[in-house]
C-alpha cells in the first residue's frame, strides 16, 4: 500500500508540474503574439511595453520608437508580416531569480522594393535582393513573386523572454551577431549558445 501512494504522489506531481509548465507558456506565447500584433499595427510606443527596461538604458524609448518607424513606415519599401507563429518555447532557465525563456518562431514576410518597380536593372537586381535573403532566411524560404513583386520570405526568428514572476514578460528578437553585443548587456550569454 506504501509502495501504490508513493508511486500516486510522483503522478500527481508530474501531472501538476506538467499543468503548470503548459499554463506559464501559454501566457508566454499570448503575450508574444500581443507585442507581434503591437509590432504588424504599428503601435510601436505600445510594443515597446513588452521589452526589458534595460534596453532602454542603452536606447533610449523615443529613439527606439523613431528607429522602428523610420525602419517600418519607409517609403522605400512595402512591408507586410503575417503573426508569427510560436514554434518552441524552452524550458524556464533561472539566472540569479530571472527567468528566461528561448522562443522559435515563424512567419511570413513579405516585401515588394519600390525601386526595382523603376529600375532598369531590375531582372539582374532581383536575384542579388534574393541571394542576400536567402542568406538571412535560409535557402528555400525565400521566392520572388513576379505577379506583385513582392519577395515572399518564410521568417524563422529566435527571441528571448524574461520575467522576475512568470506572470509578465519581456521580450527580445535576436537578429544577428552584432545585436548580441548590445543584448548581452542585459541578457545573460549563455541564453544565446
Amino acid at each position: 500500500m506504501k509502495y501504490l501512494k508513493s508511486i500516486l504522489f510522483i503522478f500527481l506531481c508530474t501531472i501538476t508540474t506538467n499543468l503548470y509548465a503548459q499554463s506559464v507558456n501559454e501566457t508566454i506565447e499570448r503575450q508574444f503574439t500581443e507585442y507581434s500584433q503591437l509590432v504588424i499595427d504599428k503601435e510601436f510606443d505600445k510594443a515597446l511595453d513588452y521589452a526589458p527596461e534595460e534596453i532602454f538604458e542603452i536606447i533610449p524609448r523615443e529613439q527606439m520608437v523613431k528607429m522602428m518607424e523610420m525602419v517600418l513606415n519607409s517609403s522605400d519599401f512595402e512591408y507586410k508580416a503575417t503573426l508569427p507563429k510560436v514554434l518552441s518555447i524552452s524550458d524556464i532557465i533561472k539566472i540569479e531569480e530571472v527567468n528566461y525563456v528561448k522562443i522559435k518562431t515563424s512567419s511570413e514576410v513579405q516585401m515588394k522594393f519600390l525601386e526595382l518597380e523603376e529600375d532598369e536593372d531590375r531582372e539582374m537586381n532581383i536575384p542579388l535582393y534574393k541571394l542576400s535573403f536567402e542568406k538571412k532566411f535560409g535557402v528555400g524560404n525565400v521566392k520572388y513573386n513576379e505577379e506583385t513583386h513582392f519577395f515572399e520570405i518564410n521568417a524563422t526568428k529566435n527571441a528571448i523572454a524574461k520575467s522576475n514572476d512568470l506572470k509578465e514578460w519581456k521580450f527580445v528578437i535576436v537578429e544577428n551577431d552584432n545585436q548580441k553585443l548590445i543584448l548581452e548587456r542585459f541578457i545573460p550569454k549563455q541564453l544565446f549558445e
